[in-house]
């Protein structure tokens, strides 16, 4: 069967690889966000599913605006269309109109990394850590106009360790939406899958992220503000503030144990700040303005870094 892939980050692109090995599958193009400035230089830098289809000889297609998508299909791509039997969508990370999705004959097919209609949105691992859920699932759904609404073709159950991070629980998720992506398709493609209505009246949702949700509310328990750290790493961080600066942290774990929410203990090569239940524990400090250091090479130039009060 043929396939126009969406995506844009490293989970997509493992997603890409998966369906680009299969030999009943054929990616005929790629779609993919514009190439971002990244790093201090701000050097343009493709996305790792431009990357992936360019060293693969996958035509790559980058519109800039969700307005652009349906041109791209009338005119560079009208000769392949008529072809098509399903889009595939893996985080692509733009909203794509109700006149695309309706294009290729077997409708537009999205991996949504949640058990929806729980946590529907753009963050759902996230929130899935964070909530320290036991476990979560990848739904392989159609698209339709609303977010995460439409019904679903295949669910595969993920567990969720108790100190799973996101990079591990992406993993988790590909291993097993990956192959499970390429068996929805072909047995969509043979008639052999009746899709399932949502049950709308139970859903749930997730936010897009922003640098604020990585701040640190110490009157969280330590299990809370740890389960936030392995969710929100790398982006976007937990951070806290200190004499008008914000400090970020690495290297963390917890501790049982009572301080004051927000007070800090210098221990040697590590520092406890306390919480509402437990210590919070880190190695590793980034103050504003500084690099990354380790606590005790930080506490020579910062003498008041013992019984401050992180905010």
């Amino acid at each position: 069967m043929k396939v126009i892939f969406f995506g844009t980050p490293e989970f997509a692109k493992h997603f890409l690889e998966a369906l680009h090995e299969d030999a009943d599958i054929s990616i005929e193009a790629v779609v993919t966000q514009t190439d971002k400035p990244t790093g201090r230089k701000k050097i343009l830098t493709p996305s790792p599913v431009k990357i992936f289809a360019a060293e693969n000889k996958i035509p790559v297609f980058q519109p800039e605006k969700k307005g652009d998508l349906l041109p791209l299909f009338k005119g560079e791509l009208e000769g392949v269309i008529t072809d098509i039997d399903a889009f595939v969508v893996v985080a692509y990370g733009k909203l794509i109109p109700q006149t695309v999705l309706d294009l290729p004959k077997l409708g537009t097919i999205n991996v949504h990394p949640s058990k929806l209609p729980q946590y529907r949105g753009p963050s759902p691992m996230q929130a899935a850590i964070v909530n320290q859920d036991k476990k979560t699932a990848v739904s392989i759904m159609l698209l339709d106009a609303d977010m995460d609404h439409g019904p679903i073709l295949a669910q595969q159950s993920v567990l969720i360790a108790k100190n799973e991070t996101l990079e591990s629980l992406q993993r988790k998720a590909v291993q097993c939406g990956a192959p499970l992506l390429a068996e929805t398709l072909k047995k969509l493609d043979k008639g052999l899958i009746t899709p399932q209505e949502q049950d709308h009246n139970t859903a749930t949702y997730c936010d897009m992220l922003s640098r604020d949700d990585g701040r640190i509310d110490w009157n969280e328990t330590a299990e809370q503000i740890f389960a936030k750290f392995r969710a929100y790493h790398p982006w976007p961080g937990l951070w806290t503030t200190w004499n008008g600066k914000r400090v970020k942290f690495s290297m963390v774990q917890i501790e049982p144990g009572t301080q004051s929410p927000g007070t800090v203990a210098l221990q040697d090569d590590k520092i406890t700040v306390g919480t509402g239940e437990g210590l919070f524990v880190t190695k590793k400090l980034q103050i504003e303005g500084q690099q990354e250091a380790s606590v005790s090479d930080i506490a020579k130039g910062h003498s008041d870094l013992n019984g401050a009060s992180f905010q």
